[in-house]
């Protein structure tokens, strides 16, 4: 990351945050900023942190998460646009979806977890 600050004697406080951790970073100029970092993302190989089904779904796609309920759901299309959130849940509702492929993704015990599922009438 890089900040630009036209005055010396200014200070920039960046915060990023996720369920990971956190670093703080300060330099000489004054600017100071809080980094977060996580390198706790399942791609889909870790099948014991959440099974949905039925796959393909039609109405409703059920979520069965190892240990905590999805928290931050959100369904993408192909083209990588949100189609879909809710706050957390262990069933999604697909009735305004149409026909297709779509990426899920949750967080489940602090860690970003993601799915791909079809979508059929």
């Amino acid at each position: 990351m890089t900040i630009q600050v036209p005055f010396s004697n200014q200070s920039i406080t960046v915060r990023v945050g996720n369920l990971c951790g956190e670093s703080s970073v300060r330099n000489l100029t004054g600017i100071s900023g809080n980094i977060s970092f996580c390198n706790r993302v399942s791609n889909g190989n870790d099948k014991s942190e959440l099974s949905i089904y039925p796959n393909p779904a039609n109405q409703i796609l059920y979520l069965t998460a190892k240990g905590d309920i999805p928290q931050n759901i959100e369904i993408y299309n192909l083209l990588g646009i949100l189609v879909k959130n809710q706050a957390s849940g262990n069933e999604v509702i697909l009735k305004d979806l149409v026909e297709g492929v779509y990426v899920l993704k949750a967080i489940i015990n602090q860690k970003v977890v993601v799915r791909r599922f079809e979508v059929v009438r």
